[in-house]
């Protein structure tokens, strides 16, 4: 007998259940929130593989099997051996317990999950399993998939974020394969903020901080400006397809894939884009102490092309970047940066200090 509920109630760690909520509102979207047995489905389907929750309990390996290993070895198993076994090994078979102040989440299980768990709950090879998330002589669903999200929960960003888009990341290294082995495919991606970019992908990497996953390629957000060298952020597609293509020019062109990787390197793997895909050069004017913050605030920080003085010591920047990497980096620095070109990204920053002033202004 088993207690597969397919309503279960979750007991989450507040900090699991923190972790939850902020992922709820990455993976979704203002006008489209993700619902939270949503997201639980994904992890019972797309990380119970991997999971040591599952791994650790189902691949035990009982002392009688390392006693017999040894002994075809011809080596004697020692009082020494069998306490290096057990301090070494990950594996616990310590009955799971709720974490104290546990906060309870309701959800519904989808067939397609309870069929996963309904395997670990008739599979003889997870008896283990089956003892440690046991309550009243039955396998518990809400004892064990209260555990698979703490540790779930535990996991860096970029893992959770590959986990909840697996099903996307299968489809872009199904057209990345492709082609490698030299066929010609593309992907036709829908975003949070536009539709229909075509990309030719070349490889799936991580920011320099290990935050995210994104997938870079040749391609184009606009037809009219043809294809250039870009990146989509992982978590940002909602709708994503595989079209065969008969042209073979891209693969062939080198130049273009070379010049994807130097945008990597020089501009980060979140902003690719440059002013060669808006037709744009951007100057900033620093003061000294804005320079000296631009030298000591790396987070998010583009590069620069060339710099000059002038008569005042103030410091121009030149930079080939994207006007949207500017935005994010220099509203930081706030007076002690100046944005000089291209106009619209001038009066973008003045619009922006224009109406912090108009709420901190004093009122009668």
């Amino acid at each position: 007998m088993s207690e597969l509920n397919e309503k279960p109630i979750l007991k989450l760690s507040p900090f699991a259940d923190y972790v939850i909520e902020c992922d709820l509102c990455l993976f979704g979207s203002p006008d489209k929130p993700l619902k939270l047995s949503s997201l639980i489905n994904k992890i019972v389907l797309n990380f119970c593989e991997e999971s040591g929750t599952v791994r650790n309990t189902s691949e035990k390996v009982k002392e009688e099997e390392l006693a017999s290993y040894f002994s075809r070895m011809g080596i004697e198993l020692s009082r020494s051996h069998l306490i290096r076994f057990r301090n070494t090994s990950t594996i616990s078979q310590k009955k799971y317990a709720y974490p104290p102040d546990a906060v309870e989440k309701r959800i519904i299980l989808n067939d397609k999950a309870l069929d996963i768990l309904r395997i670990y709950t008739e599979d003889e090879s997870y008896k283990t399993l089956q003892e440690i998330y046991s309550r009243g002589g039955s396998f518990s669903s809400a004892l064990f998939v209260s555990a698979l999200v703490e540790e779930y929960a535990k996991l860096p960003m970029y893992r959770r974020e590959a986990i909840y888009y697996a099903d996307t990341m299968k489809t872009v290294e199904e057209a990345i394969r492709a082609n490698n082995d030299g066929d010609t495919k593309y992907l036709i991606i829908d975003t949070k903020k536009a539709s229909r970019i075509t990309m030719y992908p070349v490889e799936i990497l991580l920011d320099e901080w290990s935050t995210y996953n994104y997938i870079i390629g040749i391609g184009e957000f606009d037809p009219a400006k043809g294809e250039v060298p870009i990146s989509v952020k992982l978590s940002n597609i909602q709708k994503i397809s595989i079209v065969k293509s008969g042209n073979i020019l891209i693969r062939h062109d080198l130049k273009m894939i070379n010049e994807l990787y130097e945008r990597v390197k020089s501009r980060g793997v979140m902003f690719i884009g440059s002013h060669k895909t808006e037709g744009e050069i951007i100057k900033v004017r620093l003061t000294e102490k804005g320079f000296n913050l631009y030298n000591s605030m790396t987070f998010l920080r583009p590069k620069y092309d060339s710099e000059e003085t002038d008569q005042n010591g103030d410091h121009i920047l030149t930079f080939s970047c994207t006007c949207q990497q500017i935005l994010y980096y220099f509203q930081r620095i706030g007076k002690y940066a100046e944005i000089l070109e291209p106009p619209k990204l001038r009066k973008k920053f003045a619009a922006l200090y224009s109406a912090a002033n108009e709420l901190y202004r004093d009122k009668d």
